[in-house]
């Protein structure tokens, strides 16, 4: 699977990181600190907040006048789509830059400031469009009160004898037409992100807090003082006492998902009520006779996945881009490769998954997957059957070497770069690798000391 586009960046954050970013079903940032990878998290959610719904391109006027005379039309794709998609990369450099400034919540002097360029892939849009082209039809066109099959007019009520005026048809079309190419160009690189921070204990216990602050204000003059998305998680969980009551009553499509983070790593029920707020009922606690911890009271792994928990609760489609900062934050090394084979599941279950990570835990877990989903020859069947019930690994954790795309992101000013991944031995992080190469010398020739004074 390729990427159906590409984000460069340069001058990103602090450090001014470089590179291009092309998400695939499952993306993960590594590297060292202080390297971009949140900061290059923030400009994908950014993608976003771009609609470029002002971009005026012309409908040819052969397709206006066949829907006038003919009822549809069909717009071909090399003569319209392609022209459409090098508006929406221009305008897209253009304005990005802004967008990034409002969400990360600081102005950037103009000597560091970020530039953007997005590349839609061509080759991949093509693959999925029809071979005639793209119907118009008239239908498309339909107001609620009428359409372009029935005379369009307007009142001016507010200067009363004033005659009724027509409207241009012709310019209808042609707006109409061209807010449907764009929509539909649109969904290929939008991701619509539900961003859950690396600070998500702490949001999660002072969520209340902070909207207690912002009601006394207007939100018109409320400038939060940390980046947009992560006021937007803080926002999320504001919302959801009444909103997971009502997802009650439906079961969650993303029940599964649910059910793993309580019953395999954080082992209990979570509850939401508009009255007692976020609740944990540990395992082994009788639920009928105790209302459970206050989420301040709960473990460090039970904050941490409260807020993704609660996205699955609650969510009705599967249609956003879940992206996580670092997901093994305060947890256990098996729960770390827990997480990591829940990731894999939403992945296989229809989701977009992006995150970054410092764990070389979760790195070999998914590349174990990696190599369990790209090896499936009948002369491995036995072996693989074996090898993954020894390590309770279902089927659905297993991942397709295509679907899966690895960055890592130095701290030294060099480009980000792509991590090779094999169906043979997984991702390949070289930085990580290196890093735990020295640790364990260091570990040897200490033992080797230790071993030969006792000698």
């Amino acid at each position: 699977m390729k990427a159906p586009f590409s984000l460069t960046m340069e001058n990103l954050g602090p450090i001014r990181a470089k590179g291009t970013i092309a998400p695939k079903k499952l993306t993960i940032f590594t590297g060292p600190n202080n390297g971009g990878k949140t900061y290059a998290m923030y400009a994908l959610w950014g993608l976003g907040q771009f609609h470029p719904s002002d971009i005026e391109f012309k409908l040819p006027d052969y397709c206006v006048d066949e829907i006038i005379s003919k009822g549809q039309t069909v717009l071909k794709f090399d003569e319209y789509f392609v022209k459409m998609l090098e508006e929406i990369q221009s305008s897209f450099s253009k304005r990005m830059v802004n967008i990034y400034n409002k969400i990360i919540a600081h102005n950037i002097s103009v000597k560091s400031m970020p530039k953007f360029n997005l590349q839609l892939n061509l080759e991949e849009i093509k693959k999925n469009k029809p071979s005639e082209g793209i119907k118009i039809s008239s239908l498309d066109f339909r107001f609620p009160m009428f359409s372009i099959d029935t005379p369009i007019s307007v009142i001016d009520n507010n200067k009363k004898g004033m005659p009724q005026v027509d409207l241009d048809k012709r310019n209808l079309i042609s707006r109409w037409t061209r807010l449907h190419v764009i929509e539909s160009l649109y969904n290929l690189y939008h991701i619509n992100g539900f961003f859950i921070p690396a600070e998500r204990s702490g949001v999660a216990l002072s969520y209340i807090d902070m909207g207690q602050i912002r009601s006394r204000l207007f939100d018109a003059d409320y400038k939060p003082d940390y980046p947009l998305p992560i006021a937007e998680y803080a926002n999320f969980l504001l919302r959801q006492p009444k909103r997971f009551e009502r997802a009650l009553v439906i079961k969650s499509i993303n029940e599964l998902g649910m059910e793993f983070i309580e019953d395999k790593i954080a082992h209990g029920h979570y509850d939401v009520g508009e009255k007692q707020g976020a609740r944990f009922i540990p395992d082994g606690m009788n639920e009928g006779n105790s209302i459970g911890l206050p989420l301040h009271a709960a473990s460090s792994t039970v904050k941490s996945l409260y807020g993704l928990w609660l996205y699955l609760a609650t969510e009705p489609t599967k249609k956003r881009t879940i992206m996580i900062d670092e997901p093994e934050l305060n947890l256990h090394i098996h729960n770390q490769i827990l997480v990591a084979r829940l990731l894999a599941r939403l992945v296989n279950d229809g989701h977009h998954v992006i995150f970054s990570t410092h764990s070389d835990n979760i790195i070999r877990e998914i590349s174990s997957l990696i190599i369990l989903g790209s090896n499936k020859d009948k002369d491995l069947a036995n072996e693989r059957k074996e090898i993954m019930a020894r390590h309770k690994i279902d089927e659905a954790e297993c991942l397709n070497i295509e679907d899966v795309v690895v960055y890592n992101f130095p701290n030294d000013g060099t480009p980000i770069e792509e991590c090779p991944i094999t169906k043979t031995g997984g991702i390949k992080v070289l930085e990580m690798n290196k890093a735990i190469e020295e640790m364990q010398q260091e570990l040897h020739e200490s033992a080797a000391m230790a071993f030969g004074k006792e000698d």
